[in-house]
């Protein structure tokens, strides 16, 4: 699906630049690391993340969800770390 999304907005004059600036505007606000985000913007697995994140913008439950899950994975990886 992501394929079709990105023919779509090449066709209608979007650059690549435009693009990744896009995806890296929309993703920002759930990364602590901006670096590894501009880094890895164009990777397949953020394309896709990018892409649900426009099919369900207008869904709070979904915006709650990702963060939700965010939250764990960090309070599971600080745990982690501290046990090393």
């Amino acid at each position: 699906m992501i394929d079709k999304m990105l023919i779509d907005i090449a066709e209608q004059g979007y650059s690549s630049k435009d693009i990744k600036d896009t995806v890296i505007s929309v993703l920002s606000p759930f990364f602590d690391n901006n670096n590894s985000l501009n880094q890895y913007a164009c990777d397949s697995q953020l394309l896709s993340a990018f892409e649900f994140f426009v099919r369900y913008h207008y869904e709070s439950e979904f915006e709650q969800g990702v963060r939700a899950v965010l939250d764990c994975y960090k309070e599971t990886n600080k745990k982690y770390t501290q046990e090393l």
